[in-house]
């Protein structure tokens, strides 16, 4: 089917171009891709970066499942999505290795054994430890960080339920207002 349209789409599409409707599917679907897309960061493998590689890892994963990427989508356009010394790590150690290249599962588990740091349980503990709740925290939010934090050191469930709700922890951690 073809329709005129005008050029209120916005950009590349003069007035009163004929044009089917896949072609404006396409275009819409790809303005989508490109705005998603570019909600995500380059991951540059900085200090700061390297404590939360598994989380913006986990950001990736989320809008290419949003994407309905497949794996081999996801391997091409994986390092579009770095820069600096990681972009520096993919053209060294990942370019000329098609096993890692090549595959979703491999090439994830290279990026993270390359920059997450060996010592992370032992920093993210820690973060926990000293996280206090601030004098103007909503309690349910203080609550969702310490809980991130359990879950980035894969405690389990019950363990967790402890460390949210243990009388110790209230009162050493909540303030009173």
């Amino acid at each position: 089917m073809t329709n005129n349209v005008s050029s209120s789409i916005g950009g590349g599409v003069p007035p009163t171009q004929q044009f089917n409707v896949d072609d404006l599917s396409d275009l819409l679907a790809n303005r989508l891709v490109s705005s998603t897309s570019q909600m995500l960061r380059q991951f540059t493998g900085s200090r700061t970066e390297k404590t939360y590689a598994d989380r913006w890892m986990e950001d990736l994963v989320d809008m290419a499942t949003a994407m309905n990427w497949n794996e081999e989508a996801r391997c091409r356009k994986f390092p579009s999505y770095l820069a600096g010394n990681a972009k520096d790590w993919y053209v060294t150690d990942v370019t000329y290795t098609a096993a890692t290249r090549d595959n979703w599962g491999n090439l994830r588990t290279a990026f993270l054994v390359e920059f997450l740091p060996s010592r992370i349980t032992e920093h993210r503990r820690c973060q926990l430890e000293a996280r206090r709740q601030n004098l103007f925290e909503e309690v349910s939010d203080y609550i969702r960080v310490k809980t991130r934090l359990c879950k980035d050191l894969t405690l389990v469930w019950k363990r967790q339920i402890s460390q949210v709700h243990s009388k110790r922890f209230a009162t050493r951690h909540f303030r009173k207002g």
